[in-house]
């Protein structure tokens, strides 16, 4: 933190902070003996992000130089390059191999097992990258920050659109077997609360504009409207004052 200019009382009391801190786990009325915290960060604190993100931050520098292109989000690490040749190639795993030997110099652990290769394009590449000296697999889809990301359609939300609306339907089904009352209100506010945010979380991202898509998304809520009686003829009068 002092390369980065903290110094004086702030630093003073960051080092307090850290310093001499214990842990003990209990389990109903049994504790357990403390042991020394001799690294991390305090988890649920105020601090602790900034503390993680100045921690990491020079991460996005070493794997700058290695001509790929870096998204650091919390803990988790995002990294690609256009590769044309097999000197681009190359450098990708110049840059894993970095990544590998930055976390070992650090003591911060990678999860190797939730790493893998994504390709987009339509010249494959036939290469094989390692990280800490084992192979990742390729995969034609991922979850970025929620959103499901699939390689084999273009980046379109086909398959994002239709993992939501799965588990948008079986929310619907929920709350018409856990609620016993069936005013329109009270089952509206239901659908509006627990459903909504489902179809509509980081939407900016994967705006559909396949009529599919569209309607794969209209059909829960037109799903839902069927299950209550007497709400087709104001349906869209409730949903509008909502």
């Amino acid at each position: 933190m002092k390369s980065y200019g903290v110094d004086g009382c702030q630093l003073a009391w960051l080092r307090n902070v850290l310093s001499q801190r214990t842990l003990a786990t209990r389990v109903g009325s049994s504790l357990s003996s403390e042991l020394e915290l001799i690294s991390s960060v305090i988890q649920g604190s105020g601090i602790g992000p900034l503390l993680f993100v100045s921690y990491i931050n020079e991460l996005a520098a070493v794997l700058g130089r290695c001509n790929v292109i870096v998204k650091l989000f919390a803990d988790d690490l995002k990294m690609y390059a256009e590769m044309k040749t097999a000197i681009d190639a190359d450098m990708f795993q110049y840059a894993l191999d970095r990544l590998a030997s930055w976390a070992a110099e650090w003591q911060l652990e990678i999860s190797i097992t939730k790493c893998f290769i994504m390709q987009i394009g339509k010249v494959p590449v036939d290469r094989t990258f390692f990280l800490n000296g084992q192979a990742l697999p390729y995969s034609t889809a991922c979850k970025d920050l929620g959103v499901t990301i699939n390689s084999k359609f273009n980046l379109t939300p086909s398959s994002h659109i239709a993992s939501i609306t799965v588990t948008a339907n079986q929310r619907v089904n929920l709350i018409y077997r856990s609620f016993i009352s069936r005013d329109v209100h009270l089952l509206v506010r239901a659908f509006t609360t627990y459903v909504r945010p489902i179809l509509e979380y980081n939407s900016v991202a994967w705006s559909p504009y396949y009529k599919s898509d569209i309607a794969c998304i209209e059909k829960v809520q037109r799903r839902f409207t069927k299950l209550l009686p007497n709400f087709k003829s104001y349906i869209w009068t409730v949903f509008k004052q909502c």
